[in-house]
């Protein structure tokens, strides 16, 4: 038996051996590619449901969304209001004060004419008490920013939700708005008693004046009297003009409240307000220890 015939028995030997790893082989790839086609689908299911369990999470439901518009608009309403009301206290306290002031150096130099000007002796307490809720009572922006966003150590730590964090602003905004109303409502309700006062003072002495414009005994100072009085009168309609802005300016549900704070009377927004804090803070508690 020659060398060409014994290369052919082996070969023939081994071609069972050669064909199955070749079939062992084809499979292998099979099962990898099966396997790679599952992870596939598998990662792709992960990344829907992951993606959905994030935005359940993170996004919030409509209705959530909703309020906290809202409460943005009320926060933006809110700021202009104590923007404006401190702007017309400041400067009306000022005008009123310098008015009076004028009027009672003319009276020194001539006191048989100008004696009316103690008439309108109230813009003096009037103009300090806008001084002092302008400085001191009213509520700035900048510490009512402070104040809703307020977090302590242990609520830094923790990761909210959308609604809790609106929920959290919500209660923040209205403790706020009831510490800002107990502090103020007092001196705010003082200066609207005496801004009426200065009104009605000051409509009198401007028909008394008007009466003895013209007068031969009295010519310069009715004139003088009348162009002061009307400077007092104008700052007196500035603020009843701007409370009376709030029926046009502030949604129905909140007008009325709104006009009784900047007239010193919020004592009932106070209690309400208080009592839906308290039932909010019971239901939340009841809820927790259900949980638990």
């Amino acid at each position: 038996m020659d060398m060409d015939q014994r290369e052919e028995i082996k070969l023939d030997d081994l071609r069972p051996d050669i064909e199955e790893s070749s079939a062992d082989a084809a499979g292998m790839e099979e099962d990898e590619n099966t396997y790679l086609k599952q992870k596939q689908m598998v990662d792709a299911f992960t990344k829907t449901i992951s993606s959905r369990t994030i935005a359940r999470t993170i996004i919030p439901k409509l209705s959530v969304l909703k309020k906290a518009l809202q409460m943005q608009n009320i926060l933006f309403l809110l700021e202009k209001i104590l923007d404006e009301l401190c702007n017309m206290c400041y400067y009306n306290s000022v005008v009123s004060l310098m008015a009076w002031i004028i009027g009672l150096l003319v009276f020194f130099a001539y006191p048989t004419g100008m004696g009316l000007i103690w008439l309108h002796v109230f813009h003096i307490p009037r103009g300090v008490f806008g001084l002092f809720l302008c400085f001191k009572k009213l509520p700035n922006v900048h510490s009512l920013i402070e104040e809703i966003g307020e977090f302590d150590e242990r609520e830094k730590e923790e990761q909210w939700k959308f609604e809790k964090i609106a929920n959290h602003l919500k209660d923040n905004f209205k403790n706020y708005v009831i510490k800002s109303a107990k502090s103020a409502q007092k001196f705010l309700f003082i200066y609207f008693i005496l801004s009426a006062i200065c009104a009605v003072f000051d409509t009198i002495g401007m028909f008394i004046q008007v009466i003895m414009f013209g007068t031969k005994d009295n010519v310069y100072e009715p004139i003088f009297m009348i162009a002061l009085i009307s400077v007092l009168m104008a700052t007196n309609l500035s603020y009843f003009l701007y409370i009376g802005s709030f029926v046009y300016r502030i949604p129905g549900k909140f007008r009325k409240e709104v006009l009784k704070i900047t007239m010193g009377q919020g004592n009932q927004l106070v209690e309400r307000v208080t009592n839906s804090l308290k039932k909010n803070k019971n239901n939340e508690e009841a809820k927790n220890g259900f949980r638990k």
